[in-house]
């Protein structure tokens, strides 16, 4: 039996400070600088890309849900929108793999590799 999570993502952090108006102390929320540097995010799609470029054979559905710690439903949504992309295959027995280089699709960016490719993966051969 496994459990999923449910529970909805929380709210993005508040940074304050504390302000000096002249006439007491307050505080106040920071303004994000353009110069404040953010984490890129870390999206399903490149997680269930890391996981199978990880893998040395072919994936189950069930098995991505579990390293990739995410919904089923979320990785079924993924898993059909990188396999339309041309990024992943889906081999019998409903195994997912990495699809061979050049086999992206519509996905592809100029540099021939999704926005979500793994840097440094390779495909199945």
């Amino acid at each position: 039996m496994t459990v999923e999570r449910r529970d909805a993502p929380g709210l993005e952090d508040l940074e304050i400070e504390l302000a000096d108006d002249s006439k007491r102390p307050a505080l106040r929320l920071r303004e994000k600088r353009p110069d404040d540097d953010a984490p890129e995010q870390e999206t399903a799609a490149r997680r269930i890309l890391e996981n199978l470029a990880g893998a040395e054979t072919p994936l189950a559905q069930t098995r991505i849900r579990k390293r990739a710690a995410l919904r089923n439903a979320t990785v079924t949504a993924v898993l059909h929108e990188l396999v339309r992309e041309g990024r992943v295959e889906r081999m019998d027995g409903g195994r997912y793999r990495t699809a061979p280089k050049g086999a992206a699709g519509n996905g592809k960016e100029q540099n021939g590799r999704g926005s979500d490719a793994v840097p440094g993966s390779q495909p199945w051969r």
